[in-house]
């Protein structure tokens, strides 16, 4: 099975910003990590979940973000 990447964006005006990214690729589908952090208050954070090699593999993914 070919890595699942979840990385972290910060949402913004312009270009978001990439925080970090983990992955992982084992039959379990577990993928843990830490990610940058960022000096803003602002909530408006989301994961991008993919893999960049098309292998007839099924992508679902979810995570949760805390500080």
């Amino acid at each position: 099975m070919n890595p699942v990447y979840y990385s972290l964006y910060l949402e913004r005006t312009g270009p978001d910003l990439q925080i970090g990214q983990v992955s992982g690729g084992n039959t379990s589908g577990s993928v843990s990590g830490r990610f940058g952090s960022v000096s803003t208050a602002s909530s408006n954070y989301y994961l991008s979940i993919y893999k960049s090699v098309v292998d007839n593999w099924k992508v679902t993914g979810s995570g949760t973000i805390s500080n």
